[in-house]
């Protein structure tokens, strides 16, 4: 007789599969021996970095709004995890670091390829390439540190291991920077288990900093003894002497010469005139045209916003448009029809019509452009000029020649010929010099 089967429960399936989970999450958050190692400055390190390259590159991460978030996150990011390395909290740490690989992929594959409409894999995203990358050492060094543990002992800066010079100047570095002796100093106190007030600790962390400098110096001078009354060789005076002169200079002027030029080259200074001429050859204009005041329009919201639409996935172009705004831009509409009659003599244009049925002559077509504008200050010229030259070649170019002699022979009066490359899109006028295409949109179009 066959023996019955005997049933396997719910909880007994559970147990089956769930325990090695259990067996693995054991072993980890509470080995039986553990040497612990403390990786939190590289950590950090990596999560700076990443935070500059959200600065720097946000071009890459869509702007404004997803800039700014990521900009938020990854200083929140920077928090959280100091929160975690001063309480010691390991299983946070484990539950931290499952959150973060989630929202890391999701954001990067996911949400921020929808945003900035380029994938993640296209030439021009090498910022959040970095920041992946980046990202990634920081995930190794934070899965070690789960693996190893804490240490019982964390407080203390990394800088302050030794004392020497370059220690003494990297911690002077790291206390000149705005609010971060502050920041780290109250993080400290919030999550280090103390009986202490934030008055005292803020003192003790004084009381540190000023112990930390002297024996700094101490050791140095022990190291590097200098003869009583001697002086100071030049290279001292000039090399640490003229550095430190130096920066002193540069913050004494620096915002006072980005005030005086936000408030000359910050406001808009729109032309009231653009004048466009076309030459062949050195012969005299065949086209001239002048925009003035009712010609020249400015550029609505919904034009802007087009604009900045149609360029979002040419990082070259947003660069260049984030540095403008509606009020810098002009719109020139020009007339198709030339102001000015054709002042050529007939053997001129004879000419002409030869050169251009000829065999052996290049002849060029120059397009001139000139904007002018009231000078509000010596740095504006009144009247500013530039031109675009193309070739006509003689093999390439044979059945156009042979279309704009006809036309001014007078037997195509009808037809329109399409000179490519002549006329630039966008132009910069600055205040003084010439005006120029404008490349980053132009290699667009």
């Amino acid at each position: 007789e066959q023996e019955p089967v005997k049933g396997i429960s719910l909880a007994e399936i559970l147990f089956r599969y769930t325990e090695p989970f259990k067996t693995f999450f054991t072993n980890l958050l509470s080995p039986e021996y553990r040497v612990t190692v403390d990786v939190y400055a590289f950590m950090f390190f990596c999560d700076f970095i990443n935070f500059l390259i959200v600065v720097f590159g946000y071009w890459a991460f869509g702007v404004p709004i997803p800039f700014l978030i990521m900009l938020i996150a990854q200083f929140a990011l920077i928090v959280i995890d100091r929160a975690l390395y001063l309480r010691k909290y390991i299983f946070g740490k484990l539950f931290f670091q499952i959150i973060l690989v989630f929202i890391v992929h999701v954001w990067m594959f996911f949400i921020l390829p929808a945003v900035t409409e380029r994938e993640f894999t296209s030439p021009n995203t090498l910022p959040p390439k970095l920041w992946y990358f980046i990202k990634c050492v920081y995930l190794l060094l934070s899965a070690y540190q789960i693996r190893s543990g804490y240490p019982t002992r964390i407080l203390g800066n990394f800088f302050c291991k030794k004392y020497n010079y370059i220690n003494l100047f990297l911690f002077k570095g790291y206390m000149l920077i705005p609010f971060l002796y502050e920041l780290r100093s109250l993080m400290d106190w919030i999550w280090t288990d103390t009986s202490m007030n934030i008055g005292n600790w803020l003192k003790m962390e004084d009381i540190f900093t000023n112990i930390y400098l002297l024996k700094c110096i101490r050791r140095v001078e022990a190291e590097y003894p200098t003869p009583r009354g001697a002086k100071r060789t030049s290279l001292v005076k000039y090399g640490v002497g003229g550095f430190l002169l130096f920066i002193i200079i540069l913050i004494i002027w620096f915002p006072l010469l980005i005030f005086a030029l936000g408030n000359t080259v910050g406001l808009p200074n729109g032309p009231y005139d653009c004048t466009v001429e076309i030459t062949i050859g050195g012969y005299e204009p065949i086209f001239k045209m002048s925009a003035q005041r009712n010609s020249l329009k400015s550029f609505t919201q919904n034009d802007w916003d087009k604009m900045v639409y149609y360029y979002r996935s040419d990082p070259s172009a947003q660069t260049f448009l984030a540095n403008y705004d509606i009020r810098d831009i002009t719109v020139v509409e020009l007339n198709g029809n030339s102001t000015s009659v054709w002042a050529v003599s007939p053997p001129s244009q004879a000419a002409l019509i030869t050169e251009l049925l000829s065999n052996e002559t290049e002849l060029n077509v120059k397009l001139s452009w000139s904007f002018s504008r009231d000078p509000k200050s010596s740095e504006v010229e009144k009247t500013v000029n530039n031109e675009h030259v193309i070739k006509l070649n003689n093999l390439e170019d044979r059945d156009l020649r042979e279309k704009l002699a006809n036309m001014l022979n007078g037997s195509r009066s009808t037809d329109e010929i399409t000179l490519p490359y002549l006329f630039p899109k966008y132009l910069k006028v600055p205040g003084r010099g010439r005006p120029s295409p404008v490349t980053a949109l132009v290699k667009s179009n």
